[in-house]
């Protein structure tokens, strides 16, 4: 009997077989739907908008949404884009970081609804801004495309984005010159990136020791004469400005490269360069970083 039953199951396996061989199964093709996203969209990563310090609001583009690019668009696409801060709450505990959303007197984002059309698959969401308010200031937004007229959002429907504000100051440098040190002279040769603090300070390495916490703030006047002075919880402090020339004792220095006469703590505006020549006491002696430090 059970082998009766066997050959019957196998018969039957045989009969399906062969009629599918005959049939025609039809799937749909989903990779040319239309789906809507931040072309930069993600919410782990943190995006940054960096304008030039100025008072008052001003619209820039904050980023771009678009239909991704395989979508077969037939037909305009309504897109809303809303607050979410959420996201920087999320962000913060990722990461361990504090951002603030900031308050509403600070920026503005009215403009909430956009049109993507089949030729203009691309729009920039546009954001007003006050730069002065970021100065001294972690802030960070968050955005989400909430609904979209026809096919669907993608899965970059979020934006998270810092908000910062730069001085003529900011930006990457190159940095020569030459470490004094009553064991450990060295010359310095390497890249450095200054910060924006204020409107006309930024935040620097102190020669070549900014990975061990030895960070100084360059403030420059309205005639080009930096102030140096050690950034708070810096390693060092209090730092000492040379700009005369080097220290004559404990232990005494001498020039040890061609460009130490041009080290008076001054910003080059034509050259885009400080100038510098400052330091701190150690248990030895002073320890003194000239450097010439230019914008690349």
């Amino acid at each position: 009997m059970r082998k009766y039953i066997l050959f019957l199951f196998l018969i039957s396996l045989l009969f399906s077989a062969g009629c599918l061989k005959d049939k025609t199964l039809e799937v749909d093709d989903n990779t040319n739907r239309v789906i809507t996203e931040f072309t930069n969209g993600d919410s782990a990563t943190l995006n940054t908008l960096a304008l030039v310090v100025s008072t008052g609001f001003q619209e820039t583009n904050l980023t771009e949404v678009r239909i991704i690019p395989r979508a077969d668009a037939k037909q305009n696409v309504e897109i809303t884009i809303e607050l979410n801060p959420g996201l920087v709450d999320s962000y913060n505990a990722a990461n361990g970081t504090t951002y603030e959303v900031p308050p509403g007197s600070v920026y503005s984002f009215t403009d909430h609804n956009y049109t993507l059309t089949p030729s203009a698959r691309a729009a920039n969401v546009k954001i007003s801004v006050d730069p002065s308010s970021f100065v001294g200031n972690e802030y960070a937004l968050g955005f989400t495309i909430t609904s979209v007229s026809n096919g669907s959002i993608g899965l970059k429907k979020d934006y998270l984005v810092e908000l910062k504000a730069k001085n003529a100051y900011d930006g990457d440098y190159y940095a020569t010159g030459y470490f004094y040190h009553p064991t450990a002279a060295r010359e310095i040769d390497q890249p450095k990136t200054l910060s924006t603090l204020t409107a006309s300070s930024v935040l620097c390495e102190l020669g070549d020791l900014g990975a061990n916490g030895y960070l100084a703030i360059l403030d420059v006047d309205a005639g080009n004469n930096v102030t140096i002075t050690a950034a708070p919880g810096a390693l060092g402090a209090p730092y000492t400005m040379f700009t005369a020339g080097l220290p004559s004792t404990n232990p005494g220095y001498t020039p040890q490269w061609p460009n130490s006469d041009q080290c008076n703590n001054v910003y080059d505006p034509a050259t885009q360069e400080f100038r510098l020549r400052y330091g701190y006491l150690g248990a030895s002696g002073w320890r003194v970083t000239e450097e010439i430090i230019k914008r690349n």
